[in-house]
């Protein structure tokens, strides 16, 4: 069931609505990363979201720790980096 509703959210996100609503922006990236803490689109979702809300310590906080997990995890570091993410806006 993660993988459908990892799926379902991920596509949901794409929508106007959500492109315009940050704080659900935010909210979708929270519920993919609870159930795989490693998603590279979420992560990204999540970081623009916090950015655009104006709290861009904590989105790069969020985005230390992703890159914290995902070497853990894979023994690699993620194939972009925040300011990838940032100059993507």
């Amino acid at each position: 069931y993660s993988g459908k509703i990892i799926n379902f959210l991920l596509e949901k996100s794409k929508t106007v609505e959500v492109q315009r609503d940050l704080v659900s922006m935010q909210k979708i990236a929270d519920i993919v990363l609870l159930h795989d803490d490693i998603d590279e689109e979420a992560i990204r979702l999540k970081c623009i979201a916090l950015y655009k809300l104006g709290q861009k310590g904590l989105s790069k906080q969020c985005f230390d720790k992703f890159c914290v997990e995902y070497e853990r995890l894979l023994n690699a570091k993620p194939d972009f980096s925040y300011d990838d993410i940032i100059n993507s806006l």
